[in-house]
Parts: C-alpha cells; structure tokens; sequence
C-alpha cells in the first residue's frame, strides 16, 4: 500500500495551488476600510476551496482505507468552510447587513457547524455514512461509501445557503450598472460550477462515481473569483444597495401615487414630519402635513417651497415635488424634505448682522447700478436703501473721484480674484460730502451675490482728524522755527550789549538787553497763545461784541489811538479767545499807525474791525494769516495768525479789505448770532 496517480491529481493541485494563492492575497487586503466582512467571506471560500482539494488530494493519492476515511471526514472542514464564506461575502457585499446579525449568522453558523462535527465523528457513530471501502476505478482505487438520509438533509442546508447567495447576486444582476453585473455574474459563476459538479457527485452521475470531484471545480472557480479582482475591480469597486442609501439618507423623501396619497416613506421623512411611518401610508399627505397642500395641488416637476413645521423647536423644511416616469401609467409623485433650519438661521444672523452692522454694504451690476444697500446707508446718506436702489452709484460720488473710481471698478471687472481698497467721497442727502472707504470684490459669478461687493466705512471724523493732526504738525514746524530764528536774534543781541555793558558800563547798553528781554517774551507768549488757540471750540455761550471790545481796549497799550464801535452784534462764541482776537487786532492796528482811529461794527452774519493806518501789505489772505509772515524786521509774524486761528477754530470765515480811509480792515463772517447781550 502507497501513493497512487489518478487523471484527477493535477487537477486537485493545481486548484489547491490556486486557492492557496487567492487566501494570501484576500489575507493581505482584510485591513480595507468599511469591506472587512467581504474579505473575510471571500478568504473563507478560498481557504475552505484550498483545504477541500487538498483533503480529496491525499484520499485519492493514498491508497490505504484509514487515510481514506480520515480525509473524508477532513473534507467537512472545507465545504462549511465554503458555504459560511459564501454566505457572509454575498449577504455583505449585496448590503443586507440584517442577514449578518449575530442572531442570523450564529443560526446558520450554528447548522452548518453540527453537521461538520457530525463528518469530523461519523467513525463513531455512523450517521452520515456507513460501509466505507475501496473500488476499482479502471487505473486506481477510490473509496466507496453509503451515504444515510441525515447525509442528504445536511448537504440540502449547504444547498439552500448557496442558492441564497446566488438569489440576492441575482437581483444586485439585474438593477445594477455593467460594471456590477460582471462582477455578480463572475461570483455566482464561481459558485454554480463546484455547486453543480457536487450535484453529480452525491447522485453518483460522474464518470467515476465514487471519486469526490467537487474541488476540481474550484479551479474554474478560482478562476472566476480572480478574473472578477482584476477585471471587475472587485475589492475596490462594491455596489452600495438602494435600500441602504433610501434608509440612510439626511434627506427625506414622500412616494405619492396619482391620488396623492403616502405608499412609501424613509425615516428620514417620517421624522422631518414627526408621524409613524406605517400610518403615514395610504394617506393623502396633506392630511399629514397641511403646509405642503399648495404645493402638492400645483405639481409639476422641480416644484419647490419651503414649509415651516409647527415642533417644539420652529422647523424649516425645503420641500421639492417632482414627477415620476410619466410613462409609467402608475404616475405618482416624489416629494423630496430637506431640513433648512440650521440654514436659514444662519442667513438670519448673516443678514441681522448686514442689518446692524455699522459699515454699508453695497451690491452693484456689471455697469454700476446699485442693486442692494444695507439699512446702514441711512446714517451716511440719510435715505433708505429703497432710495438708491437702481440708481448709478457714480451719481453719488463727488466730482474729483469719479474717474478714479471708475479705473478701480474697471480693474476689478478685469481680476474679479483680486480685492481693491479705496477711499471717495459720497454727498448726503442734506447736501455735505462724506468720506468713505471701501474694499470691493467681483462677485458676479457667485450664484448667489451675481455682483459687486463693497463694503464702506464712514471715515469722515477719521479725515477731520487727521486734518488737525496735519495743522498741528504744521503748528509745531512754525514753532521750531520761531525757536530757531525769531528767539535766536533777540538774544544774540542781548548777549551783545550784555558784553559791551560789562566792558564799560554803560546803561544804555543794559536797556537794551531789557529790551531784547521783552521780545522774547513777548514771542514766547504769543507762541504759546498760537498753540492754545488752534483747538477746536467746542463750548460757546452768547458775548457781546462791543463789551469785550472795550476790555480788549483796556489790555493794549493803545496812546492816543480812539475807538469807535457801531452797534455790533451778540454772536455765539468763547469769551477769552473772541478776546484774544481782538487784542491782536487792536495791538496790529496801534503798532501801524501814529494816532489811529479803529472801528468795530456790524456786518450781516458777523461784524468788521477796521483802521485809517497805512492799510495792509499787498499780499493775499493766505500769506498775511500765515505763521510767521510779517513785513517789518521787529515783527514776529504771529499776531495774525493767532486771529486766523481763532477764526478757524470758531468756524467763522476772515477776509481782509481796505477800509474807506485807506487802513486796514477784517471782516468775520458766519458767526452764529446769539440771544441776549453779555
């Protein structure tokens, strides 16, 4: 007794070779992310496929009983091996995840397993076979068993898991795309063949009937598995079933049939409108949800509205009705529920922030047109929105930017990726001009703007300040030059006479560095009153023009100079600086002139101060209220910039004229008047 040859061998080896080889490829693609049960059935099949041939190899190659009957037994392992596989790959692979519940699959495992431990034992007992021994098949010995009834109940339960397998690899055939068929057919293929060639066996139909010529058909199973893998993409590519996608869909969907009433609904529907699903059908759905009767009357495919839900929490449903196959003489009509409510809270805040939101938002078209303005442009314009919708916004932009405006919005029409930043002036509706800045953007391909963004920002105190700090700095420049020049003089020639005064003594000499003394301060103050009376007035009370005249007349040196004021008028002013003014003036006008008469009256809107001196240098407004302008080599050029000053920080308008007898005369303008006297 030994090792025998049968024209089955090579068979039997080549299909344990290439299942062996299928188990270590599947082995290494087990870690595939979502596809784990799918490998593992399909490891089961090939591994069992392996064991299977190669248990039936060593039956045939011995040719004693024992080894026989051993590897009979050992043939168990590998079918339910096979049929366990095959049951969790095609239930997987075709989504019917309730089939693999842990109560479902131990019940088939459970069946499956108690008739391969009945194989493993027959020996003992018997159950599946009985009268084990060898025949002549023509050039070798096979074994020949009598198979009992239990044999045949337990092979029928492989049978029914197989075909089951195949039954749900049919239906994936028939509703899937091509690439799915192929992959289906290769499967249920793969099986069919061992499933039909075993039929042959257990009815002793093959051409030699004891031999057990189930694993030679793995090869061609083998085969069809693998050519499924690389032409069909089988572990890559896996159909995902309608009923998953319907069950596990955010979005809800209604199938209404040509009555309008409910037959079929998905959870997610069935909570969008908070009703059992199995009530919900047969029902007419305005029924369910009056909020869509409108729409469901109308029709229509791609009908859509939005519907707000009476819940606990305000619900916002967008609801789409669209007809189906109308072909198909069933009719009906699917009605699609997305839940908008996160959505629409978000454009709620998004548009109260647009609302609130101090900056102004403008939308323009592609030839300049105001098509939205946010409720913001009132506190800049003083007009609504609905005010300057329509309109061309280069209406509202003031003369000397508009072309510049115009090269920005054509650049940003040519780089619609590109964000400009600009500044321009825009006029009110009472009639002023407001700074803005702007930062554009092209938006007009964006479904949902289709225009010109820009969002503006009132920088019209922004400007005013940093006007001021423009004077101020202008202001501090003038100062360092009276340091540098004005107080440099004065003192050079003090130190002068200072030395002549020591050398001999003389008191001439020492006046005139009290002299020079004086000077300097006379500059230091008045570059001091220049630096106070560049701020802003911002608090006024009613003075009387003639009565703090009189007491500037009183705190200048005036001689023999008269005064005369005609019924000036009460403004609205700050009393110490108004003073100031005039001291300045009344001082200008006594230095000038040998006995000078100076006059104080009324003009419409403000009042004059006017002399019979020599009158004004030939000189503009600009240059005589000019910091440091003077005509005479004792003059420090500030007094009537202090005027000017003050004027400016009143809001009053100074210009200068030539008085009837020839002197100088300064009229304010622009005062506001005042009730009562002082």
């Amino acid at each position: 007794m030994g090792w025998q040859y049968t024209p089955v061998t090579p068979l039997l080896l080549v299909s344990f070779a290439l299942s062996l080889s299928l188990t270590g490829f599947l082995l290494f693609m087990v870690d595939r992310d979502g596809r784990e049960s799918v490998v593992f059935g399909l490891v089961g099949m090939v591994a069992g496929a392996a064991w299977w041939s190669a248990t039936s190899l060593l039956k045939l190659s011995r040719t004693e009983l024992s080894v026989a009957v051993l590897a009979e037994q050992l043939e168990y392992v590998g079918a339910t091996a096979i049929v366990l596989g095959w049951f969790v790959f095609t239930f997987a692979y075709t989504d019917r995840d309730e089939w693999l519940t842990p109560r479902v699959f131990g019940g088939v495992a459970g069946l499956l397993l108690v008739g391969t431990l009945l194989g493993l034992t027959n020996s003992s007992h018997g159950l599946l076979w009985t009268g084990t021994h060898r025949v002549d098949a023509g050039s070798f010995l096979a074994t020949q068993i009598t198979r009992q009834p239990l044999f045949f109940l337990f092979v029928a339960v492989n049978y029914l898991v197989i075909l089951a397998g195949m039954y749900v690899l049919a239906r994936l055939i028939l509703g899937s795309q091509q690439v799915y068929r192929g992959q289906a057919a290769a499967l249920v293929g793969s099986a069919a063949v061992p499933m039909l060639v075993n039929v042959t066996t257990v009815l002793e139909l093959g051409p030699w009937p004891p031999v057990e010529l189930s694993p030679v058909a793995f090869t061609v199973s083998g085969a069809l598995l693998a050519f499924a893998i690389t032409r069909y993409e089988l572990l890559d590519l896996e159909p995902v079933a309608r009923r998953r996608v319907v069950q596990h869909m955010r979005d809800g969907f209604v199938v209404l049939d040509r009555a309008d009433r409910v037959v079929d609904l998905n959870p997610a529907a069935s909570d969008l409108l908070d009703v059992d699903p199995d009530r919900a059908v047969g029902r007419e759905l305005p029924d369910l949800v009056p909020e869509v009767e409108q729409l469901v009357a109308d029709g229509g495919a791609g009908t859509r509205t939005e519907v707000s839900f009476d819940t606990d929490d305000q619900q916002y449903v967008q609801a789409r009705l669209t007809t189906l196959d109308p072909t198909d003489e069933r009719g009906g009509q699917l009605l699609l529920l997305q839940d908008v409510t996160d959505r629409r809270e978000v454009e709620r805040r998004h548009q109260r922030l647009v609302e609130k939101a101090s900056d102004v938002v403008f939308v323009l078209d592609a030839d300049g047109t105001i098509t939205f303005a946010s409720p913001a442009i009132e506190n800049v314009l003083g007009a609504s929105p609905e005010f300057v919708i329509g309109e061309d916004a280069l209406d509202f932009i003031h003369p000397e930017d508009r072309e510049r405006i115009v090269d920005i919005f054509e650049c940003g029409l040519a780089e619609p990726d590109e964000t400009h930043r600009f500044e321009f002036r825009v006029q009110a509706w009472d009639g002023e001009w407001h700074h803005l800045e702007g930062i554009g953007r092209n938006l007009l391909d964006d479904p949902v703007v289709e225009g010109i963004v820009v969002n503006a920002r009132d920088i019209t105190e922004r400007k005013e300040h940093e006007r001021q700090l423009e004077r101020q700095n202008e202001r501090l420049e003038r100062f360092a030059s009276v340091v540098s020049h004005d107080l440099r003089n004065p003192l050079e020639v003090a130190r002068g006479h200072l030395e002549l005064a020591r050398e001999d003594g003389r008191e001439e000499s020492l006046a005139k560095v009290a002299e020079a003394h004086d000077r300097v301060e006379d500059i230091v103050e008045n570059v001091l009153t220049l630096a106070r009376e560049g701020r802003h007035v911002t608090e006024t009370e009613p003075v009387d023009i003639e009565t703090v005249t009189r007491e500037a007349w009183r705190a200048v040196e005036t001689g023999t100079a008269t005064l005369t004021v005609a019924d000036p008028p009460t403004v609205a002013a700050d009393r110490d600086r108004l003073r100031r003014l005039l001291e300045n003036l009344l001082r200008n006008a006594v230095v000038h002139a040998e006995e000078p008469t100076v006059r104080v009256g009324a003009l419409d809107g403000g009042f004059f101060l006017e002399d019979d001196g020599p009158g004004l240098p030939e000189a503009s407004d600009e240059d005589l209220f000019e910091f440091g302008y003077t005509t005479s080599d004792d003059g420090t050029g500030i007094g009537l910039a202090i005027v000017g000053d003050i004027a400016e920080a009143h809001g009053w308008t100074v210009e200068t004229a030539e008085s009837a007898s020839g002197g100088a005369r300064f009229e304010f303008t622009g005062l506001d008047a005042a009730d009562g006297a002082d």
